[in-house]
């Protein structure tokens, strides 16, 4: 991927900020941050396929001319690095690439639905906290992070109730294992009532408002 010729300016996206627009069908590599990516569904619905973590490049499916309806948003402060093929050598070099990096990305998605819920939050930390997951199996490893995910981005992604997620964020917070530079800002009762949460998940797959 060093030979790819890179080019500015690169693009920032804020947390629930989608990849849209002209920008979606150009080719990009994750500087840093992660995304998720939904597949729309012909009822508009949103699912879940997988993320995008530093080092992939986006829109190498619409380069290859398939059809896509995928919706790509951040999940975290995300920053884009626009990239172009200079020739065909490239082109090829940027496909091998990809299929390696896909066949990681759909390890990883597997392991975030299988196993306990703790398990699948303490996976997910550590991807967006090390963009890999070479620390998985590791039980001393900390999630480091600038600010993690919406609860409600955690609950979908590992398909479990934003309720019980909070409850394990809380208990790594305080274990220790998750240190962030920001936290989110909490209400007076801790967090948003269960019903709410549940509410924001059922709207994000159906890609009624956007992601939180």
């Amino acid at each position: 991927m060093s030979n790819l010729e890179v080019f500015q300016p690169a693009l920032q996206l804020r947390p629930r900020e989608a990849l849209s627009g002209v920008a979606a069908s150009r080719l990009w590599r994750v500087q840093s941050g992660v995304l998720r990516i939904d597949q729309r569904a012909a009822d508009g619905t949103l699912h879940f396929i997988r993320l995008a973590l530093p080092g992939d490049v986006l829109g190498v499916e619409t380069l290859a001319g398939a059809s896509q309806q995928d919706v790509l948003r951040a999940i975290t402060r995300v920053t884009l690095t626009p990239l172009k093929v200079p020739d065909e050598q490239h082109l090829a070099q940027l496909f091998r690439d990809a299929v390696v990096r896909n066949y990681q990305r759909c390890r990883e998605t597997a392991s975030l639905r299988i196993g306990t819920v703790d398990e699948r939050v303490r996976r997910l930390l550590l991807l967006v906290a090390h963009g890999k997951d070479e620390l998985l199996g590791q039980a001393h490893s900390k999630a480091q992070v600038n600010a993690i995910p919406s609860l409600v981005n955690i609950a979908s992604i590992i398909n479990a109730a934003p309720e019980t997620v909070s409850r394990i964020i809380s208990g790594f917070r305080e274990s220790g294992f998750l240190e962030e530079q920001r936290r989110p800002r909490r209400s007076a009762l801790g967090m948003p009532p269960a019903a709410h949460l549940a509410g924001q998940v059922r709207a994000m797959k159906t890609g009624t408002v956007p992601a939180f």
